[in-house]
């Protein structure tokens, strides 16, 4: 799909991705779920934790954006929307002991072409 910016003559690209994670993750370590490869995009996604024991934070351009789970936890966020501008790597953070974790990924970017 190509479109084009108000201001730019150059056309605007987008594509859209969607994936389930089943990650391992380490005590207190972090995952790199996604990650541009230099076109310096923008995008939305939206991640949803199926299934998690800890709490996870979703870390975009190296920040904090969002903490979710852990899934037993009825009163706990378990989803999140975000569109970030420029957008170089989506990460998850366990916060706690070694997991397994389940994540739902749905990403669509758009950047810069020609």
């Amino acid at each position: 799909m190509s479109e084009t910016y108000l201001c730019s003559s150059k056309p605007l690209e987008t594509d859209t991705f969607e994936h389930c994670y089943t990650v391992s993750i380490e005590d207190f370590s972090r995952e790199t779920l996604w990650k541009s490869d230099a076109i310096n995009p923008c995008g939305t996604f939206v991640f949803e934790l199926l299934d998690s024991e800890n709490r996870i934070d979703v870390i975009v351009n190296n920040q904090i954006v969002a903490n979710l789970g852990p899934s037993s936890n009825p009163f706990s966020l378990n989803k999140t929307i975000l569109t970030a501008s420029p957008l170089t790597d989506i990460t998850i953070s366990n916060i706690g002991l070694a997991t397994t974790v389940k994540i739902q990924l749905k990403l669509q970017l758009n950047y810069e072409c020609c």
